[in-house]
C-alpha cells in the first residue's frame, strides 16, 4: 500500500521455495530502495516478516531497515494465528 498523505508505503516480496537462498532479493532490493530514495515520495517504508523467516529479516537489516517490534497473532495462516515482525526504513 501507499499512503501519500503520510508518505508511507509497504514493501512486500514472495519467493517460491525452489528459489530460496540464491541471493535473488539481495540483488533486487538495493536498486528498488535506491529508486524509492531518488523519487523522494516516501519517507517511511515498512516490511512485515514472519519470525521464522530470519533470512528475510537479515536482508532487511543489511538494507538499513530497523526492527521495531512484533504484532502478535495479527494474521491467520492455514487456520493458525501468526505474528509478524515490523521492520521500517526512513528516507529523507
Amino acid at each position: 500500500y501507499f499512503k501519500a498523505e503520510h508518505r508511507r508505503a509497504e514493501l512486500g516480496y514472495w519467493i517460491d521455495q525452489p528459489y530460496w537462498k540464491q541471493g535473488l532479493m539481495r540483488e533486487a532490493l538495493p536498486p528498488v530502495l535506491a529508486a524509492v530514495s531518488n523519487a523522494g515520495l516516501i519517507h517511511r517504508l515498512e516490511a512485515y516478516v514472519e519470525p521464522p523467516n530470519q533470512a528475510s529479516a537479515l536482508l532487511l537489516s543489511r538494507c538499513d531497515f530497523q526492527r521495531e517490534g512484533i504484532l502478535r497473532d495479527v494474521e491467520i495462516n492455514n487456520g493458525t494465528y501468526i505474528s509478524l515482525e515490523v521492520w521500517a526504513r526512513l528516507f529523507n
